[in-house]
């Protein structure tokens, strides 16, 4: 097995050898960062396969200061971001029009912590799957990444408030998807008792 400084000279010499081995080691914990990003497997394999062509073609920048690993990261990190600003404009007003509809109140951070862990890592990654982009996005890179909102607005070209709303209604729809979820499964289980 080659040790990681290996894999990358070997990337950087254009080693298919090396660049296979870097794709196995760090393909399953990508593929988990782009699932996240993504509104299905199929946009997850597509971000993940274009961000791995972005590291082994920009490998050769890569300076050995910091994680590689968390160098990759970022790659497929800008990547779904990139993805996200080409596509953002094809929303559908119906879409829109129910999110900007939907009563959102106000909810503790308690509440909604509880609430996700009741759930298994399947039904929270379905649960963020089923978040418009634009929402998931800001969940992502507040919530798993830490970025500030000042950082996500920067990233996405808009504005900190905006960030926030969407961080917002995110918490909102999730929590929505999973008390839905949390009926459906108390419905089945009462039908099965009866």
């Amino acid at each position: 097995m080659l040790k990681e400084a290996d894999i990358i000279k070997g990337c950087k010499e254009y080693n298919s050898t090396a660049q296979n081995a870097l794709y196995k080691a760090y393909a399953p914990k990508m593929k988990a960062l782009c699932v996240r990003y993504s509104s299905n497997e199929e946009e997850a394999k597509d971000l993940m396969q274009e961000g791995f062509i972005k590291v082994f073609s920009n490998i050769k920048s890569y300076n050995g200061k910091g994680s590689f690993e968390g160098w990759i990261k970022r790659i497929m990190i800008n990547t779904a971001i990139s993805h996200y600003k080409k596509n953002r404009n094809k929303f559908s007003l119906e879409e829109i029009s129910l999110l900007n509809s939907r009563e959102l109140g106000l909810e503790q951070e308690e509440e909604v912590e509880e609430l996700y862990s009741e759930y298994t890592s399947e039904d929270l990654i379905k649960a963020l799957s089923s978040l418009p982009e634009q929402y998931k996005l800001v969940f992502n890179l507040f919530c798993i990444e830490n970025h500030s909102h000042a950082d996500i607005a920067q990233m996405l070209s808009l504005d900190e408030k905006t960030s926030r709303t969407r961080l917002f209604r995110a918490k909102k729809l999730l929590k929505d998807y999973l008390i839905n979820l949390s009926d459906k499964r108390w419905v089945n289980s009462s039908e099965r008792g009866m």
